[in-house]
């Protein structure tokens, strides 16, 4: 038997915004629905890339609203440990079945959701390995148990040498941190992430990129994503104590700084390892790829150029700290 399809016989058509309700585990849903009409005659059109879009944007929605997790969450805690979709589900006690629901989109039950959030810890991840070692194989066990190791030995030695910062570590959250204390782990994965996507980053385009990301996560959050101070510098904002800030991930290993003119002092930032996206939430992590878009195909003068003309800049003097309450007159992005 075949399915009925609404098939409009005119061949213009036109995609509107309309407000539509989704029913998510029996929650109404609101959301900005894009749709499918007739031209001629207002008729929608059934479109399944639309609807899948509709319905995916109010399960994110009620996600958010509940503070559950994703999929994208899901799949890189995974690939953070290594883990096979049957040894983490192993490790929260359910199916394999049920984690390839939740990472094609299914919303997760919230007793498996706590402890999905507790996997961002190594440190937990090593307790539910404790509980449920004996329903691992021998060669699953090891090698979480090495993943472990590495990856809380590197999360001490980054520790050790985040605390020689001790200017942004008293830091207090202000309108000049986006009213958030500095986190060293966002930091890092914020520049490993643009480091990794972005062709032939040089320092100056790296530091544009950290203002306009932790601007945008203001202007949309009221928070920035870092902690970070920014300064008015003569190629544009700049974080505080950039320099050091960068040594401190070259030492201990996460990125490279190769010297490309030793007379302008130009580095380009080179990423040794991959982006731990964990620490950041799905609303920060898509902050970073809109910026990313937005800034891909800039070269460093031009974004320097650009960010020139924002107000935070032109309203700010050298070495002067620029207040976040500048995100709100972004004007290359919002």
């Amino acid at each position: 038997m075949k399915t009925g399809k609404i098939i409009c016989p005119h061949s213009k058509t036109l995609l509107i915004t309309k407000e539509e309700s989704y029913i998510v585990k029996g929650e109404e849903i609101t959301i900005e629905a894009q749709v499918m009409t007739c031209e001629e005659c207002g008729e929608e059109i059934f479109d399944p890339k639309y609807d899948d879009n509709n319905l995916k944007k109010a399960y994110d929605i009620y996600r958010k609203n509940h503070n559950l997790v994703g999929a994208e969450t899901i799949v890189q805690l995974r690939q953070k440990y290594q883990l096979s979709q049957r040894a983490f589900a192993v490790l929260i006690g359910c199916t394999q079945a049920t984690i390839n629901r939740y990472e094609n989109g299914a919303i997760p039950d919230p007793a498996y959701n706590a402890l999905i959030k507790l996997m961002e810890k190594p440190e937990n991840v090593y307790s539910m390995l404790e509980d449920r070692r004996n329903q691992l194989d021998v060669k699953d066990t090891r090698k979480l148990e090495e993943v472990l190791d590495r990856l809380i030995s590197d999360e001490r030695k980054t520790k050790d040498i985040f605390s020689l910062i001790s200017v942004y570590q008293c830091n207090q959250p202000d309108i000049f941190t986006g009213f958030k204390k500095f986190d060293r782990n966002k930091f890092i994965a914020m520049v490993l992430f643009f480091a990794s996507n972005q062709q032939n980053l040089y320092k100056t385009k790296l530091m544009k990129l950290l203002w306009y990301a932790d601007m945008l996560n203001f202007q949309r959050y009221v928070k920035s994503i870092s902690g970070m101070k920014y300064v008015h510098q003569h190629y544009g904002p700049i974080p505080e104590n950039h320099d050091l800030l960068l040594g401190v991930l070259k030492a201990a290993g996460y990125i490279d700084l190769l010297a490309e003119d030793s007379q302008c002092n130009w580095e380009k930032v080179k990423a040794k390892a991959d982006p731990d996206l964990g620490c950041l939430s799905e609303e920060e992590i898509e902050v970073l790829n809109d910026v990313h878009r937005r800034f891909k195909d800039e070269s460093s003068s031009s974004i320097s150029d650009i960010s020139h003309k924002e107000a935070g800049y032109e309203q700010t003097g050298q070495n002067q700290f620029i207040s976040y309450k500048f995100a709100e007159q972004l004007i290359a992005i919002e």
